[in-house]
């Protein structure tokens, strides 16, 4: 058969990757956390938020409105839920401060509290 060479130049050191993280940059890691963190957002907000149609076309700007309004909502019934689950602990605490304090055992009577229904001897034991 036939053999075929081929030529490697010699690669420059300059151009040699070590493996650093330095080498493996993206540009967008060169900005600052707060500037890569807007671009992100916006990124993803052209995903969620699309923008009206040019045209005329009319059914497809309803589409769009109509999903704008679903994500609208979304958003608020998202922000409702966070605001339910920070006021749930208050709530629930002067709900609990709002409860009758007892000072002593005598202002609590627990065969008072205790069913006819139920055996004498179980009326002593709780008692």
């Amino acid at each position: 058969g036939k053999s075929t060479t081929v030529r490697v130049s010699p690669t420059p050191a300059s151009s040699l990757n070590d493996g650093s993280d330095e080498d493996r940059k993206s540009p967008a890691e060169d900005l600052p956390e707060r500037q890569r963190n807007l671009r992100i957002a916006k990124e993803l907000g052209r995903h969620v938020w699309p923008p009206l149609p040019g045209g005329s076309n009319a059914e497809e700007r309803e589409n769009v409105t109509s999903m704008r309004r679903r994500v609208t909502a979304s958003i608020g019934l998202m922000l409702a839920g966070k605001g339910v689950t920070i006021a749930t602990p208050y709530l629930f605490k002067g709900l609990v401060d709002s409860l009758p304090m007892y000072s002593n055992r005598e202002s609590l009577d627990v065969t008072a509290q205790v069913p006819s229904y139920l055996p004498d001897g179980l009326v002593e034991t709780l008692s």
